[in-house]
């Protein structure tokens, strides 16, 4: 032991690099609860206006979900929404 000497300045950058290291991991949780949060947010706004075009723009031009349109039936038929995520507010 009496051989093995280590300069300050390594010293002093691995206890910079350790602190910079705690530093940002402290901030990451802080980070992914804003991002939970707004994800929350964008899935209730959307369930919010889901809601409203349903109650209200849909009644009052007279407008039925039975409608028939080819386009919309051949896009369910390949698969619609089966690759997105559903809401869980709905």
């Amino acid at each position: 032991m009496k051989d093995f000497k280590m300069p300050v300045a390594i010293i002093t950058f691995l206890a910079a690099q350790a602190g910079g290291m705690v530093w940002f991991l402290s901030g990451l949780q802080s980070r992914v609860a804003t991002l939970e949060h707004s994800d929350s947010v964008i899935e209730m706004t959307a369930s919010e206006n889901r809601r409203y075009i349903r109650e209200v723009i849909m009644p009052s031009y007279n407008i039925s979900d039975s409608w028939n349109n080819p386009h919309y039936t051949m896009w369910i038929d390949q698969g619609g929404w089966s690759d997105i995520r559903e809401c869980k507010h709905d």
